[in-house]
């Protein structure tokens, strides 16, 4: 997954004391290959990483709140990595 804005950049950051190594995890992306456009004030998720104790993981439809509130619930820890176009444009 490649994400771009312009005027942007961003490197690797470690989060330490988030991800438990000794959890099960998965992570996946939402959209797959598929194109994404979206407009000003619009938002999407693109990615779940999921972690848990027992290592099975049910199928969730993230963009419905009731299965997101229920994911949320029941994972030891999620990550979703979201977008939200915005209207402002960067300072040169």
């Amino acid at each position: 997954m490649i994400l771009y804005a312009p005027g942007v950049s961003t490197g690797l950051i470690d989060v330490p004391g988030v991800v438990d190594k000794d959890l099960s995890s998965m992570m996946g992306s939402v959209i797959g290959d598929k194109e994404l456009e979206l407009k000003a004030g619009e938002s999407a998720t693109l990615a779940v990483f999921r972690q848990n104790k027992s290592g099975g993981y049910r199928t969730y439809d993230v963009n419905n709140p009731l299965d997101l509130k229920e994911m949320l619930a029941t994972d030891a820890l999620t990550l979703l990595l979201k977008i939200k176009v915005d209207t402002q444009r960067p300072k040169p």
